[in-house]
């Protein structure tokens, strides 16, 4: 049996007409880790990350919508990275097709930096199919200048 990921409680005070009043809230000691050095990294304190959450979810007055914008800016990286793709893609072609063994071999290396940010079946196999026959164009083109 898998043992359960250590959790860390916060505890907030609220000091005011009634006294003091704490509550707490537990979390993965682990996403609070990263989500201490995300915060520092951006000069913020983990209070003031906190804070401007909540009042963008009031602002919203509700807090799903925010989760819901959080997903769509995913969702824009995740269609931006695969236009990037494409886009190298279509150039890797224009190299092959144009006979350019140096442009065909940084087209090879662009493509596959970009490949592991894709999940799309499709453009990957695309990619592995282009790469395929660039790399083959590029040995042949490789042998050629040897001899």
């Amino acid at each position: 049996m898998a043992t359960p990921p250590p959790l860390v409680t916060f505890l907030v005070t609220v000091i005011g007409n009634m006294g003091k009043v704490q509550t707490g809230a537990r979390v993965d000691a682990f996403v609070l880790e990263e989500f201490r050095s995300l915060c520092q990294s951006e000069g913020l304190g983990i209070g003031e990350c906190v804070e401007r959450f909540m009042q963008a979810c009031i602002k919203a007055g509700e807090i799903s919508g925010i989760f819901g914008l959080l997903a769509q800016t995913n969702q824009g990286q995740v269609l931006a990275n695969q236009l990037k793709l494409k886009r190298l893609l279509v150039s890797l072609e224009v190299s092959v097709a144009n006979g350019n063994a140096y442009e065909v071999w940084n087209g090879m290396r662009a493509v596959e930096e970009a490949l592991p940010q894709v999940d799309s079946f499709e453009l990957r196999e695309k990619a592995k199919q282009l790469f395929e026959a660039a790399m083959s164009f590029y040995r042949r083109a490789t042998i050629k200048s040897q001899k």
